[in-house]
């Protein structure tokens, strides 16, 4: 009876363990297109879905709001200057936490800390972003529609 009880407590956590990790592991969506305030953006870069969350390809999405970025690749951190030329949000690649800075006679002070559910992730040397944290930050709102389209617009 030990043994059965052994086996199955085996069985029980090897599955749990394979669900869990299928479950975080990335999934390309080349299906889903990505609209923005009426345009889609063009990219040859699929989307990426990480526990139910659609990652973006930094630099693709950034293009399409306009918004200015810089690497930092020694601390493997990303730059989004979407509040200003001298402020915005830094995203730590492969790690949850963001913060928001704003640099003042050359000194950064970050202000905000936060923790995302998937954070930024770098995949086949390419920085995916959290699509819907991105487009809230500067304003906007998404829309999914029939699990393929994103349709991202302006707040009122």
């Amino acid at each position: 009876m030990k043994k059965i009880m052994s086996l199955l407590l085996v069985a029980l956590f090897v599955s749990a363990n394979t669900m869990v990790a299928h479950a975080s592991r990335p999934v390309e969506r080349p299906d889903i297109k990505i609209n923005i305030g009426g345009q889609y953006i063009n990219s040859d870069i699929p989307v990426i879905v990480i526990n139910n969350r659609a990652l973006v390809p930094l630099r693709t999405v950034a293009d399409g709001f306009n918004t200015q970025i810089s690497w930092n690749a020694n601390a493997r951190t990303v730059y989004l200057y979407i509040y200003g030329p001298t402020s915005g949000i830094v995203l730590y690649t492969n790690n949850p936490l963001i913060r928001t800075f704003d640099t003042y006679r050359g000194v950064k002070d970050y202000s905000r800390a936060d923790v995302l559910e998937v954070g930024a992730t770098i995949i086949n040397n390419r920085t995916y972003i959290p699509l819907r944290f991105f487009a809230e930050e500067l304003g906007y709102a998404i829309h999914w529609c029939s699990d393929k389209y994103i349709y991202i617009s302006r707040l009122q």
